[in-house]
């Protein structure tokens, strides 16, 4: 579900009209809005992501669990412009305390990072 965090194993899945319902919803991004991805922070491949009932559950090394929302509601002043690669958008930005989360575990100096949805 994490862009670059480690994946899931599962028996099934369902699909929406984007493709595998949740598959790579979620990713890192700086305060610049670019996507940041285990190639630059290698951490991020012990991010452990799992589904359960309506939310997205993140656990790390020394973390504690990040529950997100499914399918959040969300105000219009949390959409921002991002961009992955040469690929532009709008997402949702998660929040301070799930910015704090992914900030704490990547801890890298003058870091500032994002999840958006």
């Amino acid at each position: 579900p994490l862009k670059s965090a480690s994946g899931i194993s599962l028996s099934s899945f369902r699909y929406d009209q984007v493709g595998p319902k949740y598959d790579r919803r979620w990713v890192v991004c700086g305060s610049d809005g670019k996507t940041r991805t285990m190639r630059v922070y290698p951490k991020m491949v012990h991010i452990k992501p799992k589904i359960e009932n309506d939310s997205l559950i993140l656990d790390a090394p020394g973390m504690e669990s990040l529950h997100l929302p499914l399918d959040p509601d969300y105000a219009e002043d949390q959409i921002q412009s991002i961009s992955h690669f040469r690929s532009c958008g709008s997402a949702i930005d998660t929040g301070d305390a799930v910015a704090d989360w992914i900030t704490r575990y990547i801890n890298e100096a003058g870091v500032n990072l994002r999840i958006f949805r």
